[in-house]
């Protein structure tokens, strides 16, 4: 069973550190991204570094868990040509693994004061072990927090 320490999730044979990065104003969005690496736990040497990134928008906020598999499962909002949306998604296998991730909402309008917030979580589901569920958030009908609308999503790969 993975054992899940502040940022950083660990599964039997690796470390998962995924970063909130903050977005230095002079790079273009496309920059801002998941930052992700992997880490053999009993050698401590970088397994991969399988980034969740666009050529298109940012993304922001990851968090991550894995299934009873190991298979690294994350959250993450999503900003680009269109208002925010709320994604989730699974690593792939393989020798260069990418993220295959699905937007489970879009907001109908963008942050009034151009913010938004980190409120998103990723976890095992408690009686499904191959699943994970997640929440996170869109804006509905309007530009401030009283437009929230909260997501909760049950998935698999």
């Amino acid at each position: 069973m993975p054992r899940t320490l502040f940022s950083t999730l660990m599964t039997p044979s690796e470390g998962v550190y995924a970063s909130k990065l903050r977005h230095p104003q002079s790079l273009p969005v496309q920059t801002f991204r998941a930052r992700v690496v992997r880490i053999e736990e009993d050698t401590l040497a970088v397994r991969d570094e399988p980034d969740l990134w666009s050529a298109t928008g940012a993304w922001a906020y990851p968090a991550i868990s894995a299934n009873k598999n190991g298979r690294l499962a994350m959250a993450s909002f999503f900003g680009g040509p269109s208002h925010p949306a709320h994604a989730v998604g699974w690593l792939g296998n393989g020798v260069a693994p990418t993220w295959a991730m699905t937007t489970t909402a879009t907001s109908t309008h963008p942050p009034s004061q151009g913010k938004w917030g980190d409120y998103i979580t990723c976890h095992r589901h408690p009686s499904s072990s191959t699943t994970c569920m997640a929440s996170g958030f869109t804006l509905q009908g309007g530009t401030d927090r009283r437009a929230v609308e909260p997501r909760v999503v049950i998935f698999r790969p």
